[in-house]
């Protein structure tokens, strides 16, 4: 009996020691079932880039040298934070000292803090070697955007209304774009008032046929700044750019005010 107690003592001195190592948040777990950079390039066979690219659109961040992707709840609720953060510590997205970051937010492990800042980060961002981080007003605008529209995601927004909840939402230095909606929103205009609802891109289908489907069900009309957020991210895997896939997915025609639209090749039914 008295050698279980020990082994019982033991495994609690483990738990609590892993949990500190893992930090606060207790998001981590261990390493069982992850990967390091060196073994996803040889399990999906693809180059280094192309496992980059999508480690970063899966949303992973790198902790010990594994990558894990955090739950979607999580994600929103340490980047909320962080936001709150900055604008506590000053609001100056230029210069925010990394440190203070961190200390603002103690509930949450450092490396949680750091993948927050990789999500609004204006160029990549190594503790290591800069005590301050500079974010980009673009990205969390962007970022804002996304959380107000993905709340409704079935509401046809007025144009007017939703611009001033998302300026509202903003840090005072951050100025919200239309341009930022683009890949992330569907514009329509019904009787000379416009609206639009979230249409993210990384919701659509990865296959260039089916991408193109989901488009023109979507929306009949496109004109090539419209649709262009919508097919970039097709280049690296296809080796096409988007006029290549416009013309081998879609109808060009060029209206009399020498706008160029495009249209689906099949009927859509």
């Amino acid at each position: 009996q008295q050698q279980q107690q020990q082994q019982q003592q033991q495994q609690q001195q483990q738990q609590q020691q892993q949990q500190q190592e893992n930090g606060a948040d207790g998001a981590i777990d261990s390493n069982k079932g992850l990967f390091t950079l060196p073994e996803l390039i040889l399990r999906v066979q693809a180059s280094e880039k192309e496992v980059l690219r999508a480690i970063q659109q899966m949303h992973a961040v790198c902790i010990g040298g594994y990558f894990r992707v955090l739950e979607s709840t999580f994600r929103q609720e340490v980047c909320n934070m962080v936001l709150r953060s900055v604008d506590q510590l000053g609001g100056n997205l230029s210069s925010i000292p990394f440190r203070d970051l961190c200390a603002s937010m103690p509930e949450y492990s450092r490396e949680a803090v750091l993948f927050a800042v990789h999500c609004f980060e204006h160029q990549y961002y190594d503790p290591s070697r800069s005590p301050t981080v500079a974010l980009d007003g673009r990205r969390i605008s962007k970022f804002l955007a996304r959380h107000l529209l993905a709340q409704h995601p079935e509401k046809q927004w007025a144009c007017g209304e939703f611009m001033d909840k998302w300026a509202a939402a903003c840090p005072a230095t951050v100025t919200p774009l239309p341009d930022d909606l683009l890949g992330l929103a569907l514009k329509s205009t019904k009787n000379n008032e416009e609206s639009l609802r979230f249409f993210p891109v990384d919701a659509l289908p990865s296959d260039p046929p089916q991408r193109f489907r989901a488009l023109f069900a979507a929306k009949k009309c496109w004109t090539l700044g419209e649709i262009t957020p919508y097919l970039i991210d097709l280049e690296p895997s296809t080796g096409s750019s988007v006029e290549q896939l416009l013309l081998r997915f879609a109808r060009g025609n060029t209206q009399a005010d020498g706008m160029r639209v495009y249209y689906s090749r099949a009927a859509i039914r």
